[in-house]
């Protein structure tokens, strides 16, 4: 879309004006290519999906099909209107051109206007073409989307009893990876203040000048709002807290805690889950 400085821009090679309500905002061109992406993004949700309804990993291979070839007559689109284009330059130099090589001008141009008169409907063909491959796959999106949210409701309780399960498998791992982190920075801790006490033993040693060039970890750098080596430890240590299925304290605002509820709900996601396998 080009803008001009009278309010207009063109459009498939003609002007819009917006000031007197020529500019329609949403085009069949704009529908065409929503539809489009909605089909593109629908083929996304359905691979997502496909590893709990395995139905629906036929659905996208054909809705996939379906965007591919309306891509494709998007394509011959373009190149119908590039020809259109083209033939308008050869229309509008017939004459000339003929002249130059001493031919017939008037047929000249007889020729190229009706060489221009078959581009256009070939571009004509072509839109239509377009239009109708990319409402082909929008209807099938619309399908599909809602066989997603059928299937989602019908087995809502299994997809929150697998999503409790998920969330209590990636806790534990972060509670770990936590854990583990706060035990070796606590070791890093506990050697540099050793490192410090030995270097004071003989303070004025080259080794022991250079030993206390290092950072110290109850400081933090000047004009720095980084927290301190124990600050970090602090916040390992809270960070476990948060992460451990406990009631939360009636005096204090630590609403960040997962709760005792949500302990009590993953124990029986896990329950409902050991019985769906005994069940298979």
């Amino acid at each position: 879309m080009t803008e001009t400085t009278d309010t207009r821009y063109t459009r498939n090679g003609r002007y819009l004006d917006t000031v007197n309500g020529d500019a329609e905002p949403d085009t069949a061109e704009d529908r065409a290519s929503g539809q489009l992406a909605d089909a593109q993004a629908t083929v996304t949700r359905l691979r997502q999906n496909a590893h709990r309804f395995p139905e629906l990993a036929t659905m996208a291979n054909e809705l996939d099909k379906l965007s591919d070839r309306a891509e494709a007559y998007e394509e011959a689109r373009d190149e119908a209107q590039t020809a259109v284009r083209v033939a308008e330059a050869e229309r509008n130099a017939a004459g000339r051109v003929a002249i130059r090589d001493g031919l017939d001008p008037v047929e000249a141009e007889r020729n190229a206007t009706g060489q221009l008169a078959d581009a256009r409907e070939d571009a004509e063909r072509a839109e239509r073409h377009w239009h109708t491959a990319a409402a082909l796959a929008a209807g099938e999106a619309f399908r599909a989307r809602a066989l997603i949210k059928r299937l989602n409701k019908e087995h809502a309780g299994e997809i929150l009893t697998d999503a409790l399960v998920a969330l209590d498998d990636a806790r534990t791992a972060a509670l770990e990876a936590a854990q583990e982190a706060r035990r070796k920075l606590g070791v890093m801790h506990a050697h540099v203040l050793h490192v410090r006490a030995a270097a004071n033993l003989e303070p004025d040693s080259d080794l022991a000048k250079l030993s206390h060039t290092g950072f110290h970890p109850d400081n933090a750098a000047r004009g720095s709002n980084r927290p301190t080596y124990n600050g970090v430890l602090h916040e390992l240590d809270s960070m476990a807290a948060r992460l451990a299925y406990t009631e939360r304290s009636p005096f204090s605002s630590d609403t960040d805690k997962l709760g005792s509820d949500m302990g009590r709900a993953v124990t029986v996601a896990r329950e409902r889950k050991a019985d769906t396998r005994e069940q298979r």
